[in-house]
């Protein structure tokens, strides 16, 4: 991390103040061989009855899954034994409750403790400790950036993900139209100081023309690098994703499939494309679905793909898989990625071995 330390020790003497933060809009079009062959995997079904999971994360030997309606909203289970090891986050307005929670967006190794970072609408961001989690059998945070201030809250209801970086510095993936920049659908990230509660600097992943009528156009996932240098945005009403340096600020964007002539195609026909991304330092793993009719998108028939690209935007492998996948995680110890279905089963499946 020493050299994300001189990234944010640069800006944090250069700037301090908003007026003062640094816009940076340095995007560019990038190609992508397209021409792997496809490769079939079969998954295995996991013996956990759970209604209704809406995301889910590997982090260690520790399967998580998040539940909305269940007072306590995360259930943990080894993986190997698929016991349950405990349940946390509970649903409400105290100090370590939660009132809006979104699913599992980062996890991540802080000297040798698995952290999971809780975001927490509109009240707080905060890393929390797992195995004193489970240990004392309640929500234990290690550390904890409150929102509740008037000009903190504005900052934190016009966000999307948020991500721990390091200290006091956060990552916010930014949402256009809740932060009032109604003539822009293009995400972008602002580098955030906490302590000083300024912006450092603003830089954009993707540049695409405006299209006032389809704000959710421009929607998806997005996925920070785990020495969380990059972070990789996937969009998922169009096959594009777009890979944002951190340091630089600037990004490149991918079109898998070839640029379209007129990116309104994709609303005259609507479809759903990248539904998802889990990351390591080598790769980045998009939970693809083909451009599939909203309609069909809960059939029990429907084929998930999988797209595995490196940092450098080189696709390494492309996977078919017969089941319709709502959410994945991936185990980097085993090389499983672990999915929810659209059913609500849970299955795992061998990528290592493709």
């Amino acid at each position: 991390m020493k050299y994300l330390s001189v990234i944010i020790f640069l800006f944090f003497i250069s700037c301090h103040s908003e007026k003062d933060m640094k816009e940076i809009r340095e995007v560019s079009d990038a190609s992508v061989s397209n021409s792997l062959s496809t490769v079939k995997v079969k998954g295995e079904k996991l013996d956990l009855d759970l209604l209704c999971p809406l995301s889910i994360l590997c982090v260690d030997t520790i399967l998580l899954v998040y539940q909305d309606f269940e007072e306590k909203m995360v259930k943990a289970y080894g993986m190997q034994s698929g016991q349950l090891l405990g349940q946390f986050l509970r649903k409400g307005g105290g100090p370590d409750e939660v009132y809006m929670f979104s699913g599992f967006v980062q996890s991540l190794t802080l000297g040798n403790t698995p952290e999971v970072v809780i975001q927490s609408y509109p009240q707080y961001l905060a890393l929390l400790n797992l195995n004193e989690t489970l240990k004392e059998n309640k929500t234990v945070y290690k550390k904890k950036y409150n929102f509740t201030g008037s000009d903190r809250s504005a900052l934190f209801a016009a966000c999307n993900a948020v991500f721990y970086l390091e200290d006091s510095i956060l990552l916010l993936t930014k949402a256009p139209e809740r932060s009032g920049r109604m003539d822009d659908g293009n995400t972008y990230f602002e580098l955030y100081n906490y302590d000083e509660n300024s912006i450092l600097k603003r830089f954009y992943a993707t540049d695409l023309p405006f299209i006032s009528q389809a704000f959710e156009l421009y929607k998806g996932s997005v996925a920070l690098k785990k020495d969380r240098t990059k972070i990789a945005s996937f969009m998922r009403f169009m096959p594009m994703f777009a890979i944002t340096d951190i340091e630089t600020g600037s990004s490149k964007q991918y079109f898998p499939f070839g640029k379209p002539n007129d990116i309104k195609e994709y609303i005259e026909t609507p479809g759903h494309y990248y539904w998802g991304v889990c990351v390591t330092d080598d790769r980045i793993i998009a939970l693809y679905k083909g451009g599939v009719d909203p309609m069909e998108l809960s059939s029990d028939t429907l084929t998930s793909y999988l797209h595995i690209f490196n940092w450098g935007g080189s696709l390494l492998h492309k996977i078919e898989i017969e089941d319709n996948i709502k959410c994945i995680s991936f185990d980097e110890r085993t090389g499983m990625i672990y999915a929810v279905m659209m059913n609500d089963e849970i299955k795992r499946y061998d990528i290592d071995t493709i």
